[in-house]
Order: structure tokens, then C-alpha cells, then sequence
């Protein structure tokens, strides 16, 4: 922590955890310094599924990852209904155990770990210091009511709740098979939470995920190439 001009000020060191595409990684970079970095001492990770034929090199340079998985996806299991979000439970499962590892064998520690999707352009800043104490069992997520209110692009933890949370894909068969064989991200992270017994707990965000605004409370705007445009170079 430092004091500036007598404000208290408390630097919490975050570990953001990215998996899947990174595409307009740097369109979204200065938004993600306003409203989630900020005076925040962040480092970032990425698990990138190599078949995707994306090329690194400019991610690299910009966000400076601790740690870059770009490795084929290797499943076995039942076809899925929805690749891409099977995709994505596979790369968290896989980033958050690389992850681990590079915490303890460099002695790094960290006040919050952050599961994020790169192309979510937050329009409101997340209050950390209000999530303190972290609970072993609880996830933090944005108070949007659709998706099940369980939407999966955020997920704030500690070390301990956010393993757990990564861990949804070790029980993906099963839960394909509880849903119904549903191609619903968000009902699979939810059943899984519930038998996990991970509580989510909500906190107001309103951000901008592709053509719509989700807001604090649940309403959604779709909004016009114009506006998108208008919000992206604010």
C-alpha cells in the first residue's frame, strides 16, 4: 500500500486469467487499464488454444503475460453441444493449473485472482477492497440477472475459490448429462456451483460484451456499429 497527498491508498496485487480468443486484445487493452487496473499491481495469464491459428506475438508485447499456454485442445469425452464453451471450460481448467504451479515455484501470492473474458469492455469500475475478507467458497460476479445469474465471462476469488471454480471441466461429462445434454454455458456453471457449493455473490457492474450493454440489475441494450464505436474510443 502507499499514501498520496494523505489518501490511503491500497494496492492489491491480481492475477487476471484469460482463456480462448484474443481478438481486438488491443482495442479493449486501454479500457482494461481504466477501469480494472488502474493503480493495481496486475499480471496476466493466458491459456490459447492453438487451433485457432491466432498469432501471439502482439498480445505478448502489450499485456506482457506471466504465463502462455498455446497448446491443442485434447478431448475425449461425449460431443459436445456447444464446442466453443466446452473450449472454454477445458482452457480454464488448464490455465488455473499452470497457474498454480508458477505461484509456487516462484513464491508469488496473490489478494485476488480474476477469470476474465478479453473481449468484455467494462464501463464501470469494480470495487476490490469491498470484496475483502475472500471466502474459500464464494465467487464474485456481476449483478446481471440473465444467463442464469451466473454469467460466465467474470469470476472473483481468492486462490482457493477460484481452483474450484476452474475445476468445472473435470466434471464435464457429467454435467452435459444432468442438463440434458445443454449447449447453455452459463446452466452448466451453474449447476456445477450448486454441487460444488460455491456461492456466488453479486456486485454492481455494467460492461459492454460484443453489440449489447449488460447493466447493473439485469437490462440489456443492444446497441448500433456507431455507438459501439463511440464507447470502444472514449
Amino acid at each position: 500500500m502507499g499514501i498520496n497527498n494523505n489518501i490511503l491508498i491500497i494496492i492489491m496485487k491480481i492475477a487476471i486469467l484469460y482463456s480462448g480468443r484474443i481478438l481486438d486484445y488491443d482495442t479493449y487493452y486501454n479500457n482494461l487499464q481504466k477501469y480494472i487496473v488502474q493503480q493495481n499491481n496486475v499480471d496476466f495469464f493466458l491459456s490459447h488454444s492453438k487451433e485457432l491459428g491466432e498469432d501471439l506475438t502482439g498480445f505478448i508485447n502489450l499485456y506482457k503475460p506471466k504465463l502462455v499456454i498455446d497448446e491443442m485442445i485434447d478431448y475425449c469425452g461425449p460431443p459436445p453441444p456447444n464446442y466453443n464453451g466446452m473450449c472454454m471450460f477445458y482452457n480454464r481448467r488448464r490455465l488455473f493449473q499452470a497457474f498454480k504451479t508458477f505461484c509456487q515455484e516462484n513464491a508469488v501470492k496473490y489478494d485476488i485472482v480474476m477469470v476474465y473474458r478479453l473481449d468484455v469492455m467494462a464501463l464501470s469500475e469494480i470495487c476490490f477492497d469491498s470484496m475483502n475478507p475472500l471466502d474459500d467458497n464464494t465467487i464474485f460476479v456481476p449483478n446481471i440477472r440473465q444467463s442464469q445469474g451466473v454469467n460466465d465471462f467474470i469470476a472473483i476469488g481468492n486462490m482457493i475459490s477460484i481452483e474450484k471454480y476452474c475445476d468445472l471441466f473435470t466434471y464435464y461429462p457429467e454435467l452435459l448429462h444432468i442438463s440434458g445434454n445443454s449447449s447453455s454455458n452459463e446452466l452448466l456453471l451453474k449447476i456445477y456451483l450448486q454441487g460444488a457449493r460455491i456461492k456466488p455473490s453479486f456486485f454492481p457492474y455494467n460492461c459492454l460484451l460484443r453489440e449489447t450493454i449488460w447493466e447493473n440489475g439485469g437490462r440489456t441494450i443492444n446497441l448500433t456499429r456507431e455507438q459501439i464505436g463511440s464507447l470502444l474510443f472514449m
